[in-house]
């Protein structure tokens, strides 16, 4: 909205194309990317990323900071300028990396639920939803234990 203001609007239709692809039930970006209005505030199940870890994996994170990027947003309002949009438009994109880390962590974990309450199907997809979310995930040791217990046939 903040990039419409200041008349750029090629730059916060991709943002807003980015915010629907990462979350399609995001009512208000749907709204302004159509040109129609919505008055409804965006809700957020946590409050925070480190929330949001806390929840998704019992696994300590390491440099994970809270969602600074709101403080950013304060000096915005008081001194418009496109180069703090940008830098909260990056420092967004770093905790949707780091998103992505943990949110991985989470459906591994389902998977094995999954693959405990005998529901294999269910279980191979939260095994491929973590890989898709962190490719690397490859490289933790648990995780090709887990994918060699999953995949094996029954």
């Amino acid at each position: 909205m903040n990039l419409f203001k200041l008349n750029n609007k090629e730059e916060a239709n991709a943002q807003l194309e980015m915010a629907i692809f990462q979350d399609h039930c995001n009512d208000q970006a749907i709204a302004l990317f159509e040109k129609k209005t919505y008055t409804k505030e965006y809700k957020r199940v946590y409050k925070n990323f480190v929330e949001f870890i806390k929840f998704a994996t019992d696994e300590e994170s390491k440099d994970v900071c809270s969602v600074g990027y709101w403080i950013d947003y304060e000096e915005y309002l008081k001194s418009p300028n496109e180069q703090i949009l940008r830098t909260i438009i990056e420092k967004i994109r770093e905790h949707h990396f780091n998103y992505h880390l943990e949110a991985a962590k989470l459906y591994l974990n389902r998977a094995i639920a999954f693959y405990n309450l005998n529901f294999i199907d269910l279980a191979k997809n939260d095994l491929r939803k973590a890989f898709y979310l962190d490719s690397k995930i490859k490289e933790k040791e648990y995780y090709l234990a887990i994918e060699r217990i999953i995949n094996s046939p029954h």
